[in-house]
């Protein structure tokens, strides 16, 4: 388009109508000219591009009429060619159809020749299968010496023959189940005859008998008619006399008898299993998953009296008496996929779900939690324990014992750990709840420092609980830090209360309403008495430390607080009264001061005021009832100072006595 003028200018660039994704809203939404100039350059862009158009045709126009000229007759040439290619078309379309017809008339043929083929093998099978039941019969028609393996042999070729035969008669199919039938009855009393045998387990001549028999059984696909042949005829009847309510009143004597069915040498049941374990021919075979256990189980699931959870230590023991029964035989699977297997069965299922778990859980829970609760509303708060318990309290002991229970012999059930551990652990909380109910009425130093004592033991001793119940339940190392996360979290609380019962201590020995009321009362003893100057403290401070020392001296104290714990818990009570006695002395002190500036400042306008021009008076000076009181409240601190002493503990770990000296000396210097 090098024709065009390049050098006209605008608005838009000419390339735009070249691009591919030319579109006309783009065009005109990215223009930022009014459309009154859009429209003049694209009318100029117009006239330039048709005489672009006809200088292209003035160019080429013998070009144009050379194609134009050899365009004529186009059309008459393409007729002389459909003519004969419709023709060829025709040709085409008829051989086609010829084609199909011979394929199918083939595979017609094909088909008739495989139906052929197919009856004729029919045939030959119904042939061969009426030879083998007439030779059948004819072995049947003996009344001994049948040759069962000659038979069976005969049985499977003719179930072949069966299969392929397709042309088979209602009389010709029930012929063969009478003969099958037969042969079976034969097979089913041979078994029945070697498992009856008084040389059961004895005779390895017999012992091979009964593994040909089942040998043939095998080899014939019928592993589960024989299962179940030996349930209903060799279980079912022994079962009866050992399955009944009355033996269920003694499991042990029961269990031992269905162990013996398993064990005992001249037991049929162990002649199959020890066979079936031996030779790979017949290992197919499992007498103990499909003849054994599904008739042992179904009797035991009858047993109402077995499961019944009335009576929990009935309970407890028939339930042990029946895992033990379990395991024993589970013992004779011998291998791991097979014991898998058992416990996959919907029976083996049943047979534990019937046991109500959480019936005796309920019962027990009622049994260990009542006993604590009724323990803990009926005894006193000084009620002691017995002079053979580990702990002060009746309290602490019962818990302890009602923890105990909860794994104990006789009553912990392996199947409900989690239920036991969680009542454990309600008992250590309701303890917890107990003792911080009874602080809160108890004002008693003994009862606390008995309570003190025995929360610190179970503390101790609720952190060997794992020990206690992995002597009744093996622990995963998993299962085992979960247990003690738990036991941190009951000891932190036991801690806790601990430190409440010491609180609760601290404040019996110190009366904050004693201490103000007697530091408030010394200006009453000095102001406008004329008394001397103090020399020695006060009798109300006696009064300071009277119950520390009474509980420093008490046989509670000493006896179940330890050394340390005893210096530290007096510290604290001494810390407590001074910081009370440091805030009633400011107190004090202050109202003093204030008293003392109010004082001055009258005297000083009376003076003022009574001024005849002469110089004041320098006689001697007293000492004041202010300085007196001050004077007081010093002795009274050297005497707390040396009764602190007395009680083993330094002034310089008293926190607020440095600063009660520094206040006290301050007021005397600034006097």
């Amino acid at each position: 388009m090098a024709f065009i003028l390049e050098n006209q200018e605008l608005c838009f660039d000419r390339g735009d109508f070249d691009k591919d994704d030319f579109s006309v809203d783009n065009f005109l939404d990215s223009r930022g000219t009014n459309f009154e100039i859009l429209r003049d350059d694209l009318g100029r862009y117009l006239k330039d591009l048709r005489s672009a158009m006809i200088e292209l045709i003035n160019q080429d126009y013998s070009d144009f009429v050379n194609l134009s000229s050899n365009l004529i007759g186009l059309d008459k040439s393409i007729l002389k060619l459909r003519i004969p290619l419709c023709q060829f078309k025709e040709e085409i379309l008829q051989i086609k159809c010829s084609l199909d017809e011979g394929i199918e008339e083939l595979t017609q043929q094909l088909d008739t020749k495989e139906e052929l083929i197919k009856s004729k093998e029919s045939l030959k099978n119904l042939r061969s299968l009426m030879d083998l039941m007439d030779k059948m019969e004819l072995l049947l028609k003996r009344e001994s010496d049948v040759n069962l393996h000659r038979m069976a042999a005969q049985l499977a070729e003719s179930e072949v023959c069966k299969a392929n035969c397709n042309i088979l008669s209602i009389e010709l199919i029930q012929r063969h189940i009478s003969i099958e039938r037969e042969i079976f009855t034969l097979l089913d009393n041979s078994l029945l005859n070697l498992l009856s045998s008084d040389k059961l387990g004895e005779d390895n001549a017999h012992r091979m008998a009964t593994k040909d028999c089942l040998k043939i059984y095998a080899s014939l696909g019928k592993i589960q008619h024989v299962e179940e042949l030996v349930r209903n005829q060799i279980l079912v009847p022994k079962l009866k006399s050992i399955l009944n309510e009355q033996s269920a009143r003694s499991t042990v004597e029961m269990y031992n008898q269905l162990l013996l069915l398993l064990n005992k040498k001249s037991s049929a049941l162990n002649l199959l299993i020890s066979i079936s374990n031996e030779f790979d021919e017949v290992r197919k075979f499992d007498f103990l998953l499909h003849s054994y256990w599904p008739e042992v189980s179904s009797g035991l699931l009858c047993l109402n009296n077995l499961f019944s959870p009335g009576d929990p230590n009935e309970f407890y023991k028939k339930f042990n008496e029946s895992q033990k029964f379990i395991v024993q035989f589970e013992a004779q699977l011998i291998t791991k996929e097979r014991v898998l297997k058992f416990r996959a069965r919907d029976d083996y299922s049943k047979f534990l779900k019937k046991w109500n778990l959480i019936v005796y859980y309920q019962i027990r829970f009622q049994e260990i939690a009542g006993t604590l609760e009724k323990a803990l509303v009926e005894s006193k708060q000084s009620h002691r324990a017995s002079s053979d318990s580990i702990f002060e309290l009746d309290a602490t002991q019962i818990t302890w014992d009602c923890v105990l229970k909860c794994f104990a012999p006789g009553l912990f059930l392996p199947q409900l750990l989690h239920k036991f551990w969680k009542l454990a652990l309600q008992l250590f909380s309701r303890i917890s709840s107990w003792t911080e109910e009874v602080l809160v009425k108890s004002d008693k130093l003994e009862f606390l420092c008995l309570l003190h004592a025995d929360l610190k033991l179970l503390s101790h001793m609720a952190k060997d609980m794992t020990k206690i119940v992995s002597s009744a339940f093996p622990l995963t190392p998993e299962l085992l830090s979960a247990l003690e996360a738990n036991l941190r979290e009951i000891q932190s609380n036991f801690e806790r209360i601990r430190s409440n019962i010491v609180q609760n201590i601290i404040n019996l020995s110190c009366n904050k309403e004693d201490i103000s009321k007697s530091v408030a009362d010394i200006p009453r003893l000095y102001r406008r008495t004329n008394r001397g100057v103090p020399s020695s403290a006060g009798a109300y401070m006696d009064k300071f430390l009277l119950n520390v020392v009474d509980t420093f001296h008490s046989d509670a104290f000493r006896s179940k607080f330890g050394e340390a714990e005893q210096k530290q818990t007096v510290l604290k009570m001494v810390n407590n009264i001074t910081s009370n006695y440091l805030v009633a002395v400011k107190e004090l002190l202050t109202s003093v001061q204030k008293t003392e500036d109010s004082l001055r400042k009258l005297k000083q306008i009376r003076d003022k005021s009574s001024s005849t021009g002469q110089a004041p008076s320098t006689g001697s000076q007293s000492v004041s009832d202010d300085d007196k009181i001050r004077m007081q409240i010093q002795q009274d601190l050297l005497h707390f100072a040396r009764e602190i002493g007395k009680l083993g503990i330094s002034s310089d770990d008293v926190t607020d006595l440095k600063e009660l000296n520094s206040v006290v000396e301050k007021s005397l210097s600034n006097k």
